[in-house]
């Protein structure tokens, strides 16, 4: 996809929960990719290297906020409760549903 982008065939990325720029070796690459998108999305917790290339940022819920599982780094499979309420306004995957259907 960066490759793509950099050629110009790749216009747009939605990122989520993941800091690209910190994850992948090759942080050049990474940065020329997302510099050349028209569109980037980031949906994180945090305002992390990735999202310095952002149009948009929307704001993430913590685990604390959101029943689910997760898959820590022994590929155990983790059941999460929520304890509070999110503060957004809409669920993690809410959001991502209705930027799907834009």
């Amino acid at each position: 996809m960066l490759d793509a982008a950099v050629d110009g065939s790749f216009k747009g990325i939605y990122i989520q929960g993941e800091d690209i720029l910190q994850s992948d070796p090759d942080t050049k690459h990474v940065a020329g990719g997302l510099a050349a998108m028209e569109c980037v999305v980031v949906h994180d917790l945090f305002l992390n290297e990735t999202a310095n290339y952002a149009h948009v940022f929307l704001p993430g819920s913590t685990f604390l906020e959101k029943d689910g599982t997760f898959t820590n780094a022994e590929r155990r499979i983790n059941m999460v409760r929520k304890v509070i309420e999110p503060k957004a306004r809409y669920a993690d995957w809410e959001a991502t549903q209705e930027l799907a259907r834009a």
